[in-house]
């Protein structure tokens, strides 16, 4: 294996895909992704987000396709879910092109005379405090687990925003119902991808843990995983939260019957990427139909997938700012008609001047005390010495209300920069050979305070796709016949 070089040329980061699939080519993983597409992959998501991992697994697909040159099963997404209006209007958005179905909340996977019992004991149990909400959510996790098998049916329905009518909620039994005709058999990967809400486990959030309301729809999306492994029809789920989650209490114990569970904790910057995002990724692999192949200690899971990945940080977050003298010109301008301070800025250009205009008075405050500790970045929304995004010469981990300022540049860093080095292609300048992302033309007209909620919810493109590169580069396929449940589908669902 070639010695590991971080990106050491300004357009480097940009062509992170062609490095990472290099280096799968180098381990001699080619061969077992190859194997993984041949039927196609089946997709689903829940805690979706914009589903930005949908589009790291896209990306990594046409590179592995590209390579070996040949026609292989496609990416298909049949299911995303998000209870946030604001996400699922873009995941609408690309289903409306795309297809696919967008559900509203993982409660919806339960019957509502299930619903009504948890919703009065849920209030009840967190009248009474902490204790009494997490002894609660222990019990509704128990309840799900041994019920599993009846509530989360594989035929089960849930209303779907995208066709104004209940639609299938596992991906594979919406992918049958989509088909004419497959081979004997024969049926995709089928995959699903969630960003677990991390509210109750991050430094800046609530901290309620155990007995926050993050653990009612992670009790269901846990155990809709079991239940669909146990029944073969999911193969592999993939999870992100913070470094705080408890992997080991909320996945590899509860599931260790049905998967394979492992994990790694990763920054961007690890990967030679110059921009901080620092999360825990994990995997199940169901028993039922894969097997695990790759390191089976989770610390050698973490050594090889450094071996395979992590490269040396040669350049700082200059790299992304790629917006042109007037794109830059229109965004202070934007921002100082928000402060009500347009005359302001008349005749200043790209000035430092123009910078401390285009913030608010305590956002000003804050630029003042970053400047004399020479970083080149820093969210001016942030205190110093906060938790969540240190200054210095990358860009900062990007929060759901964070304003980001170059100090090399002295200028605000532009929306579309800021998604560029979140992974998502809305720079002609900075895509290369991936061209636009599919949601491009429905990022960029959104207001900037929506910008900020989609990616700070969200997570880093290019270490998502190597994680998801990693697992499917180390699983090889048991038996991935249809369920004889799913041979006849019935005919009145098709559109479902």
């Amino acid at each position: 294996m070639s010695i590991r070089v971080g990106p050491q040329c300004a357009d480097a980061p940009h062509r992170w895909d062609e490095h990472m699939v290099a280096r799968v080519v180098d381990a001699g993983l080619l061969q077992r992704h190859q194997e993984a597409f041949r039927d196609g992959i089946c997709w689903s998501s829940d805690y979706s987000g914009y589903d930005a991992p949908f589009l790291a697994l896209e990306i990594f697909h046409s590179s592995v396709k590209r390579i070996l040159g040949e026609e292989f099963g496609p990416v298909l997404t049949h299911v995303a879910c998000d209870f946030d209006p604001l996400p699922r209007s873009i995941l609408a958005s690309r289903a409306a092109i795309h297809g696919g179905c967008v559900l509203r909340d993982l409660n919806d996977r339960l019957p509502q005379s299930i619903l009504d019992v948890v919703d009065a004991e849920e209030s009840a149990a967190r009248l009474r405090g902490r204790a009494a909400a997490a002894a609660f959510y222990r019990m509704l996790d128990a309840v799900l687990h041994d019920d599993g098998a009846s509530l989360f049916l594989c035929a089960m329905k849930a209303p779907c925003v995208m066709h104004d009518q209940d639609c299938y909620v596992n991906a594979l039994a919406s992918w049958r119902a989509s088909v004419e005709d497959f081979g004997a058999g024969q049926r995709p990967l089928v995959v699903n991808f969630s960003g677990i809400t991390c509210v109750d486990w991050t430094g800046v959030g609530g901290q309620e843990r155990f007995s926050g309301r993050s653990e009612r729809p992670h009790a269901i999306w846990l155990r809709h995983r079991e239940a669909a492994a146990a029944q073969g029809i999911e193969d592999v789920y993939f999870s992100e939260c913070s470094t705080r989650y408890p992997v080991y209490q909320k996945q590899v114990h509860p599931l260790a019957s049905t998967h394979h569970v492992l994990h790694v904790e990763v920054d961007p910057t690890a990967l030679g990427h110059p921009v901080s995002r620092k999360s825990m990724f994990s995997a199940g692999i169901s028993k039922a139909t894969y097997v695990w192949v790759g390191a089976q200690d989770n610390n050698a899971v973490q050594e090889e997938f450094a071996a395979l990945f992590h490269a040396p940080l040669e350049l700082g977050g200059d790299a992304y700012l790629c917006a042109i003298e007037d794109e830059v010109r229109v965004y202070n301008a934007q921002h100082a008609r928000q402060r009500k301070r347009p005359r302001l800025l008349s005749d200043a250009g790209n000035s430092y001047d123009t910078l401390v205009q285009s913030l608010g008075p305590g956002a000003m405050v804050r630029l003042e005390t970053y400047r004399p500790t020479g970083a080149a970045f820093a969210d001016v929304e942030q205190n110093e010495l906060g938790y969540t995004s240190r200054a210095g010469n990358i860009i900062p981990s990007m929060l759901r209300h964070g304003t980001i300022v170059s100090f090399n540049k002295n200028r605000l860093v532009t929306q579309e920069e800021l998604w560029t080095a979140q992974g998502v292609d809305v720079m002609p300048q900075a895509w290369g050979s991936r061209g636009a992302s599919p949601l491009r033309d429905a990022l960029v007209s959104l207001p900037s305070w929506k910008h900020k909620r989609l990616r700070g919810n969200s997570i880093h493109i290019p270490t998502a796709a190597a994680w998801i590169a990693y697992v499917l580069g180390n699983i090889r396929k048991l038996d991935l016949r249809l369920p004889e449940s799913m041979t006849d589908p019935d005919p009145a669902s098709e559109d479902s």
